[in-house]
């Protein structure tokens, strides 16, 4: 059965790890909503959190399994952490002088992207499955975000340039992680991302001289932001999985299912009722998805 298949399991670790980072950019906005601390601090809390949450599982697994998830075999594992902190430094800065509809709009033509550089740097193919399914999500992302409605008055050429990096030093995390980091787990990997991450994050508090933001954050503020950190473990080592048994331009196209996992859960947890343009474009979305989830003549 076509279900089976390494194409299948990629694209379902795909979709479950962009519910994973929906959740965790939802229990980031309870948090955000209630908590009087940068969003750089607050960055530098939730990748804390994930070191130290990993930090006890790695250390389980040596103690009782004598399974060593620290040591890494090759250096490219931290040119990962660097794509992965770069594209959340591109991101903070875009977003100063950019407006969201037009930073996602920009964001989300990741599957072009990965596309193209796939087909340079690990010799993917490019058939009429992929261009169909990336027309049909591009046509249905136009349709959700409205870009025509935009005002695009005192928008920052350089956050737009901006926006793009974050694209590409995306596009190239994926292409690291299954071009060089086969052999290492997914959860090594995260790890050495989450600790440099919480490293330079730290520097930039310190060089900020806000270290004291931390003690007025109440039980709830934690309880909220332990929950974002665990989905964004959850969501990160879900998307490394998913680049082990798929292409990386088809995994790119789950990003697509982001809106579609928001939209869900703006639903339940906000009330937030989307308009039928936003439930047209969501319907292409998903037939996007579809395509190459049923496509026999990809190469596995």
């Amino acid at each position: 059965m076509a279900f089976k298949n390494t194409n299948s399991i990629g694209i379902s670790l795909g979709l479950l790890s962009c519910l994973g980072y929906v959740m965790m950019n939802t229990f980031s906005k309870i948090s955000l909503g209630s908590l009087e601390i940068s969003f750089l601090a607050y960055y530098f809390l939730i990748n804390s959190i994930a070191v130290f949450i990993l930090s006890i599982y790695i250390f389980y697994q040596y103690i009782i399994y004598k399974i060593n998830l620290i040591k890494f075999r090759t250096y490219y594992i931290f040119a990962a952490a660097f794509c992965s902190l770069g594209s959340f430094i591109a991101s903070f800065l875009a977003l100063n002088n950019i407006s969201l509809d037009i930073f996602y709009s920009i964001l989300f033509s990741s599957p072009i992207f990965s596309t193209i550089i796939s087909y340079f740097f690990l010799r993917e193919t490019i058939d009429k499955h992929k261009i169909i399914a990336l027309t049909l999500g591009s046509v249905g992302i136009m349709i959700v975000i409205n870009p025509f409605n935009i005002q695009a008055t005192n928008v920052s050429m350089i956050s737009i340039i901006l926006t793009f990096v974050v694209v590409i030093l995306d596009v190239f995390l994926g292409i690291i992680s299954k071009k060089y980091l086969q052999n290492e787990k997914p959860i090594t990997i995260r790890y050495y991302i989450f600790i440099i991450s919480s490293f330079i994050s730290t520097i930039f508090i310190f060089s900020s001289n806000k270290i004291d933001i931390f003690t007025n954050i109440s039980l709830e503020g934690y309880i909220t932001t332990f929950s974002a950190s665990v989905f964004m473990i959850a969501g990160s080592l879900l998307l490394l999985k998913a680049y082990k048994y798929s292409q990386a331009s088809i995994i790119s196209s789950t990003y697509y299912s982001y809106m579609i996992w928001a939209i869900i859960i703006g639903i339940i947890i906000f009330n937030e009722i989307p308009t039928w343009t936003t439930l047209i474009g969501c319907a292409l979305i998903i037939i996007s998805n579809c395509i190459p989830y049923f496509n026999k003549n990809i190469s596995k």
